[in-house]
C-alpha cells in the first residue's frame, strides 16, 4: 500500500521560489484531510455545515452528554454500535433500568423468568395450583384472629371469632354445623353465664317472669319464633240416638261440631242392642263402625281398644223367653288422622241381624263421645 498524506495542503509551495508568510499561513490554515480521512470537532453547539462543508466528514463530539456523532444529511447522527458488539464487561453493574427493557411481547402482570430449559428468558404469567400454599406461607394476624375478605370484597382481613359471628345473619347457621361433643339423648343447649354447653332440661331454670297459670312454650302462627301461649282445655261434646227399632239391616249416622282452630283429642263410641225376649235359632248382630266424612268416608273405624264383637258380629241367645237381652259393642281411641283437625266429624253405624232367630221389640241405641282441645 502507498504511503499517504493525512492533509491536503492548503496552497502547493513547490513552484514559488520565494514564499511570504501569508503563503505559508495559507498552506498550513486551509489543509484539508484526505478524502479518506477526517477529525473530530469538540464543541457543546451543533457544526456549521453550510459554512463548513468539510465538516460532513468530521465527528463531533458533544462533551456534556458524551456522545459521538457523524454528519448523516441533515442531522447529527450518534454512532451506533454494531450488533454483538456490547457484551457482559462493557455494561457497568446495575446500569440497565427498568425503562430499558422491553415490554411490549409481554403481557399485563406478567413476569420476567428463566425459561424450563434454562438457555433464555420468557415472560410469563404468575399462577399457583390449588392447594399448593401451605398455611405456613401466610402471614399471621393477632392471636385467636381468622382470616377473611373485607366488606367490599377486595381485600382481606383479620377478624376476632366475635366479629366474624357479627357478619352471619339471624337464622342462616344450620344445626348440623354444631358440636355435639358432650351431647346426648334429651340434652338441650344453653348458656352456663361463661359458655354454651349441652345440658338435661331443668324446669327450675326457666324464666317464669309474667307468666300467668295454664299457659306454656310454643311456636308462633308462622313458626318463625317461640312465645307464651295459653293451654288448651279439654272439651267434651255428645251426641247419640235412642229407642230406635231394628230392622234386618239398619244404618245410622251422628256427628260431632267443634270450633275451628281446635284439634279432637278422643272418642268414643258407644251401640247398644237390646231385645224383650228371642225365639227359635239363635241370631247375630253384626256392627260395623265407618267414618262418614272425607277423605276417608266409608273407611272402618280403627278399634284400638273395645269391648263386645267389633265389626265382626254377637250372637243374641236366651232359654227363656221372658230373659232381657241386651249386647254392647264398644270403641275408644283417637280420630283418624287426616280428620283430627276437621270441624264436623261424620261417623255411621250399619247393623246388621243375620240368623234365624226371632227378636222381640229389638232396639237400639247409638251414641258418640268426642273431646277436643
Amino acid at each position: 500500500m502507498a504511503v499517504e498524506n493525512d492533509f491536503v495542503e492548503g496552497l502547493d509551495p513547490t513552484g514559488i521560489v520565494d514564499i511570504s508568510a501569508s503563503q505559508v499561513l495559507q498552506v498550513i490554515r486551509e489543509a484539508q484531510p484526505q478524502t479518506n480521512k477526517m477529525l473530530i470537532i469538540v464543541s457543546e453547539s451543533t457544526p456549521d455545515v453550510a459554512n463548513n462543508t468539510r465538516y460532513t466528514r468530521y465527528f463531533w463530539w458533544k462533551v456534556s452528554t458524551k456522545a459521538l456523532k457523524y454528519y448523516d444529511t441533515p442531522n447529527w447522527t450518534i454512532v451506533p454500535v454494531n450488533d454483538g458488539a456490547v457484551g457482559t464487561a462493557q455494561l457497568v453493574a446495575a446500569a440497565v433500568t427498568l425503562a430499558k427493557i422491553a415490554y411490549s411481547e409481554g403481557s399485563a402482570t406478567q413476569l420476567l423468568r428463566i425459561n424450563a430449559a434454562g438457555n433464555g428468558v420468557e415472560w410469563w404469567t404468575l399462577a399457583f395450583a390449588n392447594n399448593s400454599i401451605a398455611i405456613t406461607k401466610i402471614a399471621p394476624g393477632s392471636l385467636k384472629t381468622i382470616l377473611t375478605s373485607d366488606d367490599t370484597g377486595a381485600a382481606t382481613l383479620w377478624r376476632t371469632a366475635d366479629q366474624v359471628a357479627g357478619l352471619l345473619s339471624a337464622g342462616v347457621l344450620p344445626l348440623s354445623l354444631l358440636s355435639l361433643t358432650g351431647s346426648a339423648t334429651n340434652k338441650f343447649l344453653y348458656f352456663n353465664s361463661t359458655a354454651l354447653a349441652w345440658t338435661l332440661l331443668d324446669i327450675g331454670k326457666l324464666d317464669t317472669t309474667g307468666l300467668t297459670g295454664n299457659r306454656y312454650l310454643g311456636t308462633n302462627a308462622g313458626a318463625t319464633a317461640f312465645e307464651m301461649k295459653t293451654a288448651p282445655t279439654l272439651v267434651r261434646v255428645f251426641n247419640h240416638t235412642s229407642g230406635v227399632t231394628l230392622v234386618t239391616t239398619d244404618v245410622k249416622t251422628l256427628t260431632l261440631t267443634k270450633p275451628a282452630g281446635r284439634t279432637w283429642a278422643y272418642l268414643r263410641v258407644n251401640f247398644l242392642v237390646s231385645a224383650t225376649k228371642m225365639a227359635g235359632a239363635t241370631s247375630t248382630i253384626a256392627i260395623a263402625f265407618t267414618w262418614g266424612t272425607a277423605p276417608v268416608d266409608g273407611t272402618a273405624v280403627e278399634i284400638t281398644t273395645g269391648g263386645g264383637s267389633g265389626n265382626t258380629g254377637m250372637a243374641m241367645t236366651s232359654n227363656n223367653s221372658d230373659d232381657s237381652l241386651k249386647n254392647l259393642w264398644y270403641h275408644e281411641g283417637i280420630v283418624h288422622t287426616s280428620l283430627v283437625s276437621t270441624d264436623i266429624i261424620t261417623l255411621k253405624a250399619t247393623c246388621t241381624i243375620v240368623g234365624g232367630g226371632t227378636l222381640t221389640s229389638p232396639v237400639w241405641d247409638f251414641s258418640l263421645v268426642g273431646e277436643y282441645i
